[in-house]
């Protein structure tokens, strides 16, 4: 945990003071370790308006050194800070509606002195609360296990006045970070990997319920022997290793009530998904295909079939919403037909540059994108966008999209997306740049119009200790790989042309002795972990150099102490040093 002690006029200027505020009374929250305020929550409070006052105690104390009690009703001549919409809260404020409960939006301000921080009962508060934090303390929630908590002798404050609501309803990032319940709550994550799901104190999660699920509903194993009929028909043969046959009425009762039956075993989700399997291999029956042409192309004849289940779920479970993909072949959007309203289409950018913006992009795979985003979000009730932030073929190697994140991101949100999930490396720890991508990618699905690069520097700076100097350096080197005529998707290989000799040259040499420097085993450990990216790449494109200088030894050992995964559906780590060894690259 990172502590950083500020003098108290420091404090003055973390506040948000209104124009008035030189003729405004002011008032002293905390000074010299002590404090004239009590937090208040009501005993109908949520789980996570409880636990966000909870937290609101802790960190005040260890800024502060002051004592805040919680209690549930305001004490006679003393100040408070209350937290949730409630009596109190409504009274002081004049307000007389409540927060919409489907929003993560929140407000802190004050009126007398007193502090209210409020919001959906969900998530609105809490995420108030830790704004509140992050914005008149400076504490920040880097990482799990990195967090910058300020140490301040006085803080006071005239008026405070914010409100503050999401780019992005659904906010998920797949990497390893939002695994922690406390990190994703902190910083505002709230669509975290299933395994959060049931953290009521965090508010919980709208988590997206499993993809490309028409192979576990119904899987070959189970079905092809006696019925291939329910499988493609390809070049005039059934396969097993296909999409299925969706104009079969069985296929389509099948994944209905299995759908209905995951809902029923597994009710804590927002979203369900009923998608294709991750392949191309779609049914060419006379069935299908007529329905495909009747509705402009395959992704009609997936929106006709999921629609009918739809509509059987919307019996049973009406909250509840149904997802497919618009993915691959079934990208472009369709004619004639209409998402239900029940329907959420998850559209993918997996065929994308992803080293310029997407529509600030000169390629046309960008471009046919955005045009099929546009055209989504015309017909698509709710659209939730499934993104990619990393190397897939090589998790370790540089993916220089930093510049891309938040631009990508408005795109996203100016064209209705509910939701984005930021599919990074989801298999493992430590790939290149992971938990600062994490945090980028935190901060942006709030709000994309923030500086990329001033909020990676911060995190630099905190993150790699005594070398941070060298870890933005070498940020730096990577974003500047970044050419205009040079485009990317998430599958390069080490000679990819946006890799240069003379990057791989200067990074090995700058990070190498950031690793000699390093003051840690820590800081040593997050140097290492950096200088696995350009070793990566001279160890694919120069072997016989990498095994001379010792890099490919080194690379290899790190990668066997930490059991990093080097590329999606990777072998074991001996079998890839094995596979490089025997190719010579």
């Amino acid at each position: 945990m990172i502590r950083v002690h500020l003098l108290a006029i420091v404090a003055a200027a973390l506040l948000l003071i209104a124009p008035t505020a030189a003729r405004a009374q002011r008032y002293t929250l905390f000074s010299g370790g002590a404090t004239g305020y009590d937090i208040v929550v009501g005993n109908n409070a949520s789980e996570s308006e409880k636990n966000a006052a909870k937290e609101l105690q802790n960190y005040l104390k260890q800024v502060s050194g002051a004592t805040f009690a919680i209690l549930q009703s305001p004490a006679r001549g003393r100040h408070y800070i209350s937290i949730g919409y409630n009596d109190l809260c409504s009274r002081a404020l004049g307000l007389s509606k409540a927060p919409d409960e489907s929003s993560d939006a929140y407000t802190y301000c004050t009126k007398d002195g007193n502090i209210y921080i409020y919001g959906s009962r969900k998530r609105g508060s809490m995420y108030g609360v830790f704004a509140f934090l992050e914005d008149q303390t400076g504490i920040r929630w880097y990482a799990p296990g990195v967090t910058k908590i300020p140490t301040l002798r006085r803080y006071r404050f005239a008026e405070l006045s914010r409100s503050s609501a999401p780019a992005i309803a659904m906010r998920s990032i797949a990497y390893h970070n939002t695994h922690n319940a406390a990190w994703s709550a902190h910083n505002r994550v709230n669509g975290n990997p299933s395994s959060t799901i049931k953290f009521k104190e965090w508010g919980d999660a709208d988590c997206f319920w499993s993809c490309h699920t028409t192979g576990v509903f119904m899987p070959a194993s189970e079905f092809f022997a006696a019925h291939p009929e329910y499988f493609a028909l390809r070049d005039g043969k059934r396969i097993a290793d296909g999409q299925l046959c969706l104009s079969n009425p069985d296929v389509l009762r099948i994944c209905t009530e299995r759908l209905i039956a995951a809902i029923r075993r597994e009710p804590a989700y927002a979203i369900y998904d009923l998608s294709q399997k991750d392949n191309q291999l779609y049914c060419q029956c006379s069935k299908c295909t007529a329905i495909a042409n009747r509705y402009g192309g395959q992704s009609g004849l997936w929106l006709w079939f999921v629609n009918q289940a739809a509509r059987e779920v919307k019996k049973v479970y009406p909250d509840k919403y149904v997802g497919t993909f618009a993915y691959q072949y079934t990208r472009t959007p369709p004619r004639g037909i209409r998402p239900d309203d029940n329907v959420v289409v998850r559209l993918c950018s997996i065929e994308c540059c992803f080293m310029h913006s997407l529509e600030g992009c000169t390629d046309e795979r960008n471009q046919r994108f955005v045009n099929d985003l546009r055209a989504w979000s015309e017909i698509a009730p709710h659209l939730y966008i499934w993104d990619y932030v990393t190397a897939f073929s090589q998790y370790v190697a540089p993916f220089p999209d930093f510049a891309v994140l938040g631009p990508n991101i408005r795109t996203f949100a100016d064209n209705k997306s509910i939701g984005v999930v930021e599919e990074g490396q989801y298999s493992g720890d430590y790939g290149e740049f992971s938990e600062l991508r994490a945090y980028l990618l935190a901060r942006l699905l709030w709000d994309p119009d923030q500086n990329t690069d001033s909020l990676a520097h911060d995190f630099i700076n905190a993150f790699y200790g005594s070398q941070a100097t060298v870890a933005g350096k070498y940020y730096d080197m990577v974003c500047a790989l970044v050419r205009p005529d040079v485009h990317q998707g998430i599958y390069p290989q080490a000679n990819a042309a946006i890799y240069t000799d003379g990057f791989i040259d200067r990074a090995i040499t700058l990070l190498s002795a950031g690793v000699r420097a390093a003051r840690t085993t820590e800081e040593r450990q997050r140097m290492e972990h950096l200088w696995m990216a350009p070793a990566y790449l001279r160890i694919r494109r120069d072997y016989k150099r990498a095994k001379a200088d010792g890099s490919f030894d080194e690379f290899f050992r790190i990668a066997s102490r930490d059991n990093i995964q080097l590329r999606e559906g990777q072998k074991s780590i001996d079998d890839i040093e094995t596979e490089i060894e025997r190719n010579g690259r």
